[in-house]
């Protein structure tokens, strides 16, 4: 039995991705997908705001550079698994 689109959540770790984040963003909800959360790495550009405007949830942490989006993806893929349950 497959699993709903309902029952995922989709997390997207960022870093300074304001020009494609809409896009992504975009797609998912198109093809189906409503619990997105989009964990940020403090992003310099405008990569939060842009992600604001969409119907997701955004979460922004403060990392140290070296670790970017990768880090914060880590961080937050375990919460937003539990705040979907």
């Amino acid at each position: 039995m497959p699993i709903g689109k309902d029952l995922v959540t989709v997390v997207v770790p960022t870093f300074n991705e304001e020009k494609a984040i809409g896009l992504v963003l975009d797609e998912l909800l198109e093809v189906g997908y409503k619990n997105v959360l989009v964990v940020d790495g403090y992003s310099e550009d405008g990569t939060v705001k842009a992600a604001e405007g969409e119907l997701v949830q955004v979460k922004s942490t403060h990392l140290h550079s070296e670790y970017g989006k990768f880090k914060s993806f880590g961080e937050y893929m375990f919460v937003g698994v539990l705040h979907w349950m």
